[in-house]
Parts: structure tokens; C-alpha cells; sequence
């Protein structure tokens, strides 16, 4: 039996690893990953993957991606803060992520690399902050 044909190339909604790589803020490496098991839905013809990015947005939407990937509830979660600080922090750049459709999705290893060149105080650990005023 032949192997279905790959979906038209012309269909603006069906992209190839590269461009959901793109959209998403991921590595490349990491959506081919994803795509290879299962967590993001594609199909690969003559050894090209072609993604239809209203699947992916409604996977992304019902959490079955990656748990590296995260939206900002649980970002809030791990980091400690809450949601609109999380948002304001994603929307002027503080912390790496990516806004799809009206929802923001972070790479945690992406956010923790961030946070492992930000000075430990400014994430809420005010050790010695009381202590301003004390000198000379």
C-alpha cells in the first residue's frame, strides 16, 4: 500500500520543525524530540516532519507537550511568585519565554539557565536587606 502523500506545503498551517521551533522559543533538537515520541503531534514524510500547528496549539492548550514546557501557572508554581509577576516578567523579558495565541509558555531549563545569571536576591530572598542603613 503507498505511503500517504505529505500534506500541501502551501497550507500555511502546516510547518516543518524549523518553524515550530521558531514559534514555540525551543531548540530545534527539542521539538524533534517531542515529535519522536509522541508528545507533539506530526507526521514525518521522506524523512521530513510536517506539524499542523493548530494540533500543536490544542496540545499545548490540554498539557500533553513536554513537562519542560510550561505554562505561567506553573512557572508561578516553581519559581515561588505569582501569576502576574510571572506575566510581567515574561512580557518586558526578565524571564525566556514565548506567547502563543494569548498564552505564555516558558523551556524550564531555559528559565533556569536565566535565573543562574540573576542575582539570587531579586528572586525574593531578601537575606540582609534589613541590614541597609547599619554601615558607618
Amino acid at each position: 500500500m503507498p505511503e500517504p502523500s505529505a500534506p500541501s506545503p502551501s497550507d500555511p498551517d502546516v510547518l516543518v520543525i524549523d518553524e515550530v521551533s521558531d514559534r514555540l522559543g525551543l531548540p530545534t533538537e527539542t521539538v524533534r524530540k517531542l515529535l519522536e515520541a509522541g508528545h507533539l503531534p506530526g507526521r514525518e514524510f521522506d524523512g521530513q516532519w510536517r506539524i499542523y500547528w493548530p494540533a500543536v496549539l490544542d496540545a499545548l492548550s490540554h498539557g500533553v507537550v513536554d513537562p519542560d514546557v510550561v505554562g505561567v501557572t506553573v512557572l508561578a508554581q516553581r519559581l515561588g511568585m505569582n501569576e502576574s509577576t510571572v506575566r510581567s516578567l515574561l512580557s518586558n523579558g526578565s524571564l525566556p519565554g514565548k506567547k502563543i495565541g494569548k498564552q505564555w509558555y516558558s523551556y524550564w531549563p531555559s528559565v533556569l539557565a536565566t535565573l543562574g545569571q540573576v542575582d539570587q536576591p531579586k528572586l525574593g530572598n531578601d537575606h540582609g536587606s534589613h541590614e541597609k542603613g547599619t554601615g558607618g
